[in-house]
């Protein structure tokens, strides 16, 4: 059972978060994607490159991406936010991509990632001891990690990991976030506790809904 903290702590965050009171985007997440625009720009392609596909692959290896991944960087150790439609510009861009999915997935799975590290000494612990306490340890790498990159609340309902983020406000490109999202809360289920279920995306705000959710559909042996 969650501590009497920890569920306040979720609730007052989502609180805020659910009406507005946060409007902005940590740095880690514009810091990735533009991160997996050049890796993937610096990828052989498959076949051939078309005129489109070299004039992609020129922006990823542009001096202004490399000045504005050093600027995401900077801010991102100094844990700070960026506006809300800073982000959106940034995947609209992507979003004229014929691999925006790719970028998006690559995107999400490295801030995961980079996230989780940053509590390395707290999983190593949940990782040593046994049990219900070791396992407690672990949810709080991973509700602490969706919270710090995402805003978003993750919860265990019956011991099945539930995320709930409010509408972005990130209008047209909503959807591309959330692939983003998806890629990253899964990502850091597969790390901190070694899920390997599908993610859905049960509810989306790209659609109509108020708020995204997310649900790990268990696989046999999880």
């Amino acid at each position: 059972m969650p501590s009497f903290s920890g569920v306040f702590q979720n609730r007052f965050f989502f609180l805020l978060y659910q009406f507005g009171a946060l409007d902005t985007i940590h740095a880690a997440v514009p810091h990735a994607l533009l991160r997996a625009v050049r890796q993937v720009d610096q990828m052989p392609p498959d076949d051939g490159p078309s005129d489109t596909d070299l004039a992609a692959r020129k922006f990823g290896a542009s001096k202004t991406v490399t000045d504005q991944i050093e600027r995401y960087a900077r801010l991102d150790r100094a844990d700070r936010s960026v506006p809300t439609d800073e982000m959106a510009g940034l995947l609209r861009l992507v979003s004229r991509r014929a691999d925006a999915e790719l970028v998006l997935k690559i995107a999400g799975q490295d801030a995961g990632k980079q996230e989780v590290a940053r509590a390395v000494r707290l999983l190593k612990i949940g990782t040593t001891i046994p049990g219900r306490l070791g396992a407690s340890v672990k949810r709080r790498v991973a509700t602490n990690a969706t919270r710090n990159l995402l805003g978003s609340v993750m919860t265990f309902p019956d011991g099945i990991p539930h995320v709930v983020s409010r509408a972005g406000g990130l209008g047209d490109v909503q959807t591309l976030k959330c692939l983003f999202d998806g890629s990253a809360v899964a990502e850091i289920l597969h790390a901190v506790m070694s899920f390997s279920g599908a993610l859905a995306h049960a509810e989306c705000c790209a659609a109509g809904a108020d708020r995204c959710t997310w649900s790990v559909i268990m696989t046999e042996g999880d």
